[in-house]
C-alpha cells in the first residue's frame, strides 16, 4: 500500500527553518514555518503504526541548528484496504529560550530570570518537584510569556502553601500542554494549600492544562486582595525599590489597581476542600476589615474586568465549584462540567457556580451534576444572561435554602435586570428556579424546563411578589416521562420527536440565543424548543 503523507506544520515559536526527513522518505526537505507540505514516497515508512481504533503515529528526523522538540502523534480514520490516504499530523516545534530546572523554586524576572523578554518560551523540565514561584514577569497583549511543561509531566508532590503561584505578573501563559500524550502537563497532587495562586497584582493571564488534586484550600485562585491604607501591611514590592512596609506606592486597593483578562480553560480540579476556583475579591458591596497600625480599617478590594472559565472539569470540591466575584465586566462561565460540589456542608459556600456579588457573568453551556448546594447561584449587578445549562440532582446537602436549580437573588444589584432561558433542571431538592431579584424592569424566566417529582416543596419555580419578570413558556414537570427525554434513565436530556418542549419556546434570537447545549442552531423547526436542548440537533452527550 503507497501511502501519501501530508505533514501540516503548526508554528507555535519561531525558528527560521526546519530541515525534516521522515524515516523511510527518499529526501530531507527543507519547510519554512506557517506551510503544509506533502511528502510522497513514503510506501517504506516502517515506523508507521495504526490500530484499531485508528490511531496513526509516524516518527520523524530532524536537524537544525536550533533546540526543539517534535511531537508527532494523529488521529485519523482506519485506513482503506489499498489506495492512498492523507494522515494529518500536527508537529510542533518549540524553542526553549529559557529552562526552569527541578531544583529552582523561584524563577524572577528582577535576578534569575531577568533576560525572559515579551514572546519568550520559558520550559518548566519535567519530573516531580515542590513548588514553583513565578515572579515580577511582564509580557504583553502581543507577546506573552509561556511557562510550558517540557520533556513530560511536571508533578507537584511535596509540601507547601502551593503548587503553582505567580505573583506580580502581567501577560503570561501558564500551560501544560507541552506533550500531546499528557492532557495535563502539570499536576498538583501534593500536599498544598493552593494548587494554582495568580495573586499581589497579577492579571492577564492564561492557564491551562493543568490538574489539581486535594489541595488543603482552593484549586486555583486568582484575586489581590487591598492592604491598609497607611502601607502597614503591605505584602509585596511591587514598584521594586527595596521597600515595603509604609511604601505608599506599594498600596492595594480599589483605586490603585484592577485585575484584567482572567483566562482558565481545560483544567481538571478535583478534591478539594474548599472552592474549585476562586476569582475575585468576596467582598465587593462591604469592603474588607483589615487590622492596621492606627486600629481596624475597611478597605475595598480590587475590581476585576475580564474573566473567562471555559472547558473546564471540576469534581468533589468542599465549597463552591467555581466562584467568581467583584468581575464588574466582561465575564463568561461555560461548557465547564462540574460533579458533587460542596460536600462539606458549609454555609454560604454551597454552590455549582457562584456569581458573586459584584460580579456580571454570562452562565451558558455548563452541566452541574449532584452537586449540594444550587447549580446556580446569582447574587452579583445583574444584567447576566443564564442559559443552555443542564442542572441534575442540585441541593443534596442538609443546609437550608440550597436545593434549588438557580437560585438568584438582589445581592449586590441596585437595577438591572437578570435573564434565565433555556435551562433543563432535573430533579432539584426543593425548587427548580428561585428567582428573587427586586431589581429591573425585563427580568425574564423563559423556556426552562423543570422536572419536580419529589423535592420538599414541590414547587418548580418560585418569585418575590415584588418582582417584574415574565415568567413564561417553561415546562413543569412531575415526571420524566412527561417531558419524553430521549433516554433519561442513560442520562440523555435531549428531546424526543412528540415532546411537548418542542416549539413551544418564546423566539430569543434578538436576545442572542441561536445556539443550544450542544452547539446546534435554535430554532431547527416552527419555533424555540425548551429546555437546554434543541430537538434535531444530534445524539446528545451522556450524562
Amino acid at each position: 500500500m503507497r501511502l501519501s503523507l501530508k505533514i501540516q506544520l503548526f508554528q507555535i515559536f519561531l525558528l527560521p527553518v526546519l530541515s525534516l526527513r521522515l524515516i523511510g522518505a527518499a529526501e530531507t526537505t527543507s519547510i519554512p514555518l506557517n506551510t503544509s507540505v506533502y511528502i510522497t514516497d513514503v510506501a517504506n515508512l516502517t515506523t508507521l503504526q495504526t490500530t484499531t481504533e485508528g490511531v496513526i503515529q509516524a516518527s520523524a528526523n530532524y536537524t537544525s541548528t536550533e533546540p526543539v522538540s517534535l511531537t508527532d502523534t494523529a488521529t485519523a480514520p482506519p485506513p482503506p484496504a489499498s489506495g492512498s490516504i492523507t494522515i494529518y499530523l500536527p508537529l510542533i516545534i518549540r524553542r526553549c529560550q529559557h529552562t526552569i530546572e527541578l531544583n529552582v523554586s523561584v524563577a524572577d524576572a528582577r535576578t534569575n530570570y531577568s533576560t525572559v523578554k515579551p514572546g519568550d518560551t520559558v520550559c518548566v523540565m519535567a519530573g516531580s518537584r515542590n513548588k514553583l514561584t513565578l515572579k515580577n514577569f511582564r509580557g504583553t497583549v502581543e507577546n506573552p510569556i509561556t511557562f510550558i511543561n517540557h520533556g513530560g509531566q511536571v508533578l507537584f508532590n511535596q509540601t507547601s502553601d502551593f503548587g503553582i503561584s505567580a505573583r506580580n505578573s502581567q501577560f503570561i501563559r501558564i500551560t501544560g500542554t507541552g506533550n500531546f500524550d499528557i492532557i495535563y502537563g502539570f499536576k498538583i497532587d501534593g500536599n498544598y494549600s493552593a494548587g494554582v495562586s495568580l495573586t499581589d497584582k497579577s492579571s492577564n493571564f492564561e492557564v491551562d492544562h493543568i490538574e489539581v488534586a486535594r489541595a488543603n484550600y482552593d484549586g486555583i485562585l486568582a484575586k489581590t486582595d487591598a492592604v491598609c491604607p497607611d502601607g502597614s501591611t503591605n505584602q509585596y514590592d511591587y514598584d521594586g525599590d527595596g521597600q515595603v512596609k509604609g511604601d505608599l506606592n506599594d498600596i492595594i486597593n480599589r483605586s490603585t489597581f484592577t485585575q484584567y483578562n482572567s483566562i482558565f480553560h481545560d483544567n481538571y480540579i478535583h478534591d478539594t476542600l474548599t472552592e474549585g476556583f476562586y476569582v475575585g475579591s468576596s467582598f465587593y458591596s462591604q469592603g474588607e476589615s483589615v487590622t492596621c497600625e492606627n486600629g481596624s480599617q475597611v478597605v475595598m478590594p480590587p475590581l476585576v474586568k475580564g474573566v473567562e472559565i471555559y472547558n473546564n472539569i471540576v469534581e468533589d470540591t468542599g465549597w463552591d465549584g467555581i466562584q467568581v466575584g467583584s468581575a464588574v465586566e466582561n465575564c463568561a462561565i461555560h461548557h465547564n462540567k462540574i460533579y458533587r460540589d460542596s460536600w462539606q456542608v458549609k454555609s454560604s459556600q454551597e454552590s455549582g457556580i457562584m456569581n458573586n456579588k459584584g460580579s456580571v457573568c454570562d452562565i451558558y453551556n455548563n452541566l452541574i451534576q449532584d452537586g449540594g448546594g444550587p447549580g446556580i447561584y446569582v447574587q452579583g449587578n445583574g444584567n447576566n444572561k443564564i442559559y443552555n445549562n443542564l442542572i441534575i440532582n442540585p441541593g443534596q446537602n442538609n443546609s437550608q435554602y440550597v436545593g434549588y436549580g438557580i437560585k438568584v437573588t438582589t445581592g449586590s444589584n441596585t437595577g438591572n435586570s437578570i435573564y434565565v432561558w433555556h435551562n433543563t433542571i432535573i430533579n432539584p431538592k426543593e425548587t427548580g428556579i428561585s428567582f428573587q431579584n427586586l431589581y429591573g424592569s425585563d427580568n425574564m424566566v423563559q423556556n426552562n424546563i423543570i422536572i419536580q417529582s419529589s423535592g420538599i416543596s414541590n414547587s418548580h419555580i418560585v418569585y418575590d411578589s415584588h418582582t417584574v419578570a415574565a415568567i413564561t413558556n417553561n415546562l413543569k414537570a412531575r415526571s420524566l416521562l412527561e417531558a419524553k427525554f430521549t433516554n433519561p434513565s442513560a442520562g440523555d436530556y435531549s428531546l424526543r420527536f412528540d415532546s411537548p418542549a418542542v416549539d413551544a419556546g418564546v423566539d430569543l434570537s434578538t436576545q442572542g440565543i441561536n445556539t443550544d447545549y450542544q452547539g446546534g442552531i435554535r430554532p431547527q423547526g416552527g419555533g424555540f424548543d425548551l429546555g437546554a436542548f434543541e430537538f434535531g440537533t444530534g445524539t446528545a452527550e451522556l450524562h
